[in-house]
């Protein structure tokens, strides 16, 4: 009987270890990060060291699948390793100040926002010269500036548009476009440096492909591109920004506009219209994920509680039962706070796109999607 018990423990305790893993992997995802290293990073999370061979035992990734993704972490400053005495093997671990929910934070941004609203203030009298790209720069840095302070994203764009409406035709001219703008060489600096923030922000990180980012990032500055004006702003080949691209378009709402029925596919405009809703439909999308796991994990977290599991032999389930309360549930009650906010945000959106006769393909995908996440 006692053996009967301990095999249904031990597959117990497998599956909502099993369960977790998934979420991890379907976060990732969401994030638009390496849905396998969050995995990685789950079981570092929970077990707090563990050799490769573990890592392999425990994902059943490849072995240069698991080493391939350490290397990433400890380049990123996430995990570091220490040798085990009188063998060749390595165990690794997250580095303390590094402990979240993940590693991706958007609002995490103090020093960011500093650091964008001194280049917001720079491009001021640039404005005044009429020097090209500083008010679309400065219309798109105010964008950035409003959603990092105000992350439930109410009415944005309406407040950035007052902002301008009293300037001169040069602002609405730039700032309401639907051609590529020339960047004066002094602002062309101040906008590799806002690139520069974005990129260590992690706020941007794609896929966990550097290139990826670092285009998206160009649309965040620019608002409209060309293929060969993104390949002069980072050097990357066609065939990699055609690959971004085609990500971008089907997920981020980055869309396209053909200038001429005869023009050549690499004088396409590529436009990313609202930072906001990109970022909001991120959230969104984030919330199916967080609304199909939060109630099996609540319920797992108040079974652990009511048995004796916490107080058996096997520290495997106390290990579970402080992770779901120190890590994983604080974060979904927080975006169960959150999601009538986010709603909120996203019928306010739709309300502006209609008034604008904007696309409003993806923003009414997100709201009929939505009645399957309130409750």
């Amino acid at each position: 009987m006692d053996s009967n018990k301990k095999k249904n423990d031990q597959l117990s305790y497998e599956i909502i270890e099993k369960r977790i893993a998934n979420f991890y992997f379907e976060y990732g995802h969401e994030l638009a990060i390496n849905p396998k290293m969050n995995v990685i990073y789950f079981y570092l999370l929970l077990k707090r060291r563990l050799t490769q061979r573990e890592l392999v035992f425990l994902t059943h990734y490849s072995p240069s699948l698991i080493s391939k993704n350490l290397q990433e972490m400890q380049r990123s400053g996430l995990v570091s390793k220490e040798s085990i005495r009188k063998t060749n093997s390595y165990n690794y671990y997250l580095n303390i100040n590094q402990f979240s929910f993940n590693y991706s934070s958007h609002y995490s941004n103090e020093p960011i926002l500093c650091d964008l609203e001194l280049i917001n203030k720079k491009l001021q009298p640039l404005i005044k010269e009429a020097r090209p790209g500083s008010a679309l720069l400065s219309f798109r840095i105010n964008e950035i500036l409003l959603l990092r302070n105000h992350p439930e994203i109410i009415g944005i764009q309406e407040q950035i548009e007052s902002i301008y409406q009293s300037k001169s035709e040069f602002v609405k001219n730039e700032v309401m476009g639907e051609k590529p703008i020339e960047f004066d060489p002094i602002v062309e600096q101040l906008e590799s440096q806002v690139i520069s923030i974005l990129m260590k922000s992690d706020s941007l990180l794609i896929k966990n492909k550097k290139s990826f980012s670092n285009i998206f990032a160009y649309f965040y500055t620019r608002k409209i591109l060309t293929q060969k004006k993104i390949q002069e702003l980072s050097g990357y080949s066609i065939g990699k920004i055609s690959e971004a691209l085609k990500y971008l378009i089907e997920v981020l709402n980055v869309r396209i506009i053909q200038p001429s029925t005869n023009s050549h596919p690499r004088l396409r405009y590529y436009i990313l219209d609202f930072i906001q809703y990109t970022e909001l439909h991120s959230e969104i999308s984030l919330l199916h994920t967080l609304d199909r796991y939060f109630p099996d994990f609540k319920q797992l977290f108040q079974i652990l509680t009511e048995t004796s599991w916490v107080d058996s032999q096997d520290r495997r389930f106390a290990q579970l039962y402080t992770f779901l309360h120190r890590y994983l549930l604080p974060k979904f009650e927080h975006y169960e706070f959150q999601k009538q906010k986010y709603l909120s945000s996203l019928e306010n959106f739709y309300q502006y796109c209609v008034l604008n006769q904007l696309d409003l393909q993806r923003v009414t995908f997100d709201l009929e999607s939505k009645a399957q996440y309130v409750s």
